[in-house]
């Protein structure tokens, strides 16, 4: 027997777990299918990791020219990467966390793993378990982006990259 749900949505990056917490308001029972975490692309892979390695050069920047502010640093200023990586993961992780927390307190039911439309009203999440099948009254398709190569230029993930790679 498929669980039944007035809202199945297939993403759970800024369009399928807004659309969740949105149906949610309504009183609907919502499951969110998502094949990774829920965050999506800009949680996850850019735009918040992105902002996070612009701060790192930010302050870089500004301690490496501290000099012209009559502000004195002993030595060279040096970046460390492995730092600056944990920090921008402890940040992912704590707003992935607390978004996970934000479904879960509003009874939106979320599911790991691969969404396919099989009907006119039913998915299919294949997961490491096997299959689940839902039913729902209605759909949201809120699958994101990923990054797309230029033919003949492949990625590589070490001279031709892609922003996930980079991020």
């Amino acid at each position: 027997d498929p669980s039944v749900y007035d809202v199945i949505v297939i993403g759970g990056g800024p369009g399928g777990y807004a659309s969740a917490l949105y149906a949610h308001n309504f009183g609907l029972s919502v499951a969110l299918v998502e094949k990774e975490r829920v965050g999506g692309t800009c949680l996850i892979r850019g735009c918040i990791p992105a902002k996070t390695w612009l701060q790192a050069a930010d302050v870089f920047t500004t301690v490496k020219g501290a000099g012209t502010f009559g502000v004195n640093v002993a030595g060279d200023v040096s970046f460390d990467w492995s730092a600056g990586l944990e920090r921008k993961n402890k940040i992912v992780d704590g707003l992935v966390k607390g978004l996970s927390g934000l479904l879960k307190q509003r009874n939106v039911e979320v599911i790991n793993g691969l969404g396919r439309i099989t009907g006119s009203n039913s998915v299919t999440v294949t997961t490491d378990d096997g299959e689940q099948a839902l039913e729902g009254r209605h759909i949201v398709v809120a699958t994101g982006s990923v990054p797309r190569s230029i033919p003949g230029f492949e990625y590589d993930g070490t001279s031709i990259v892609s922003s996930d790679h980079a991020l």
